[in-house]
């Protein structure tokens, strides 16, 4: 690929991110989406502990710390599009 390739794919990779950005901001910005963020804190950051007597501990605690990425994700594309 020649530089100007180069560019004009980071441009579009980049124009891509920042809609998906905007997307995730228009979805979860609205009052129904606020409300499911909150929940999803609650539930899948907060309020989500693995129990010590789980029968295979590093799966449950690697599922649920996969939960709990999920929920950071979307806050952390919220906040991106924010600074688009």
């Amino acid at each position: 690929m020649t530089p100007e390739e180069l560019k004009q794919k980071g441009e579009i990779l980049e124009a891509n991110r920042r809609s998906m950005r905007a997307a995730f901001k228009r979805t979860f910005g609205s009052d129904d989406g606020k409300k499911v963020i909150d929940y999803l804190v609650q539930n899948l950051i907060y309020d989500n502990e693995t129990p010590p007597d789980s029968l295979n501990i590093e799966y449950v605690a690697g599922y649920k710390d996969g939960e709990a990425g999920a929920v950071k994700l979307i806050i952390k594309m919220m906040t991106a599009a924010e600074n688009d």
